[in-house]
């Protein structure tokens, strides 16, 4: 989560739109998706803003997931 928070503060401060997405071996676990879906960025707290930590999550488990990585980077 450190690394996410401080990708997250330098997109912000710098204004560029940088996105962090989090990438799994296996299937994420109930606790994992919700940690990276709901975390707030330490940032958006000082702030007062709902930031997102994590943009996306996907697992290389699924091929699908995979995809969609790709499609996302290349069309942000």
């Amino acid at each position: 989560m450190y690394e996410t928070a401080m990708i997250k503060a330098i997109s912000y401060t710098s204004g560029q739109m940088w996105k962090y997405y989090m990438m799994t071996a296996e299937n994420f676990s109930n606790s994992d998706k919700r940690i990276f879906s709901q975390g707030i960025a330490p940032h958006g707290i000082a702030l007062n803003q709902d930031l997102k930590s994590v943009d996306n999550m996907y697992s290389a488990y699924n091929q699908q997931d995979l995809i969609n990585l790709v499609e996302d980077a290349i069309f942000l």
